[in-house]
């Protein structure tokens, strides 16, 4: 089983935010999904740093990196590995 829920349909409000995703094993972890269209690069570290405040890691998929499967995988699994 994956230990990550989806939540962007407004389930989890954290922080006054909607997120996309949640880890469910008891970490405070989070992924965010951004596309291109409606987040300038900034708001990347904005919106880490704004998770950051309250002791959550926060990993931002951009829309693009969808495209490569293979290094999307290696990505969420080195944000999982870094945060154990």
């Amino acid at each position: 089983p994956s230990e990550w829920k989806y939540v962007g349909d407004g389930s989890v409000i954290l922080f006054n935010k909607s997120i996309d995703f949640i880890n469910i094993n008891g970490k405070k972890n989070l992924i965010e999904f951004f596309g291109e269209y409606w987040h300038p690069k900034e708001d990347e570290k904005e919106r880490t740093n704004y998770f950051k405040q309250f002791g959550w890691d926060c990993l931002i998929i951009w829309q693009h990196e969808l495209k490569d499967e293979a290094k999307l995988v290696e990505k969420v699994k080195n944000f999982t590995v870094s945060i154990k």
